[in-house]
């Protein structure tokens, strides 16, 4: 079973190498995502573009989606950029 990001990685590597699809995508994002098992239930959720060159832009603000991961992300590790981004909110 595929997760959220999975998911949405599938849908822009595919919109990405199919025209038609991406013309699908880019017509009606909530009925095209919905259709691909990614319930995002208003528009506004959803900002898409695509720019010849460089491919297509898929945001989704997920607060809203009624999906929840499968697979969480955990910290393992202390994030080595930690320390960086606390400073840089003392600038």
């Amino acid at each position: 079973m595929q997760g959220l990001t999975e998911k949405i990685a599938a849908i822009i590597s595919e919109a990405n190498r199919n025209e038609a699809v991406r013309n699908q995508l880019l017509q009606d994002p909530v009925t095209f995502l919905k259709a691909k098992d990614v319930n995002v239930p208003d528009p506004s959720y959803v900002d898409i573009s695509y720019t010849p060159g460089y491919g297509l832009f898929l945001g989704i603000d997920t607060r809203f989606t009624t999906e929840v991961s499968q697979n969480p992300m955990t910290q393992k590790d202390k994030d080595i950029n930690a320390d960086h981004f606390s400073d840089c909110l003392h600038y």
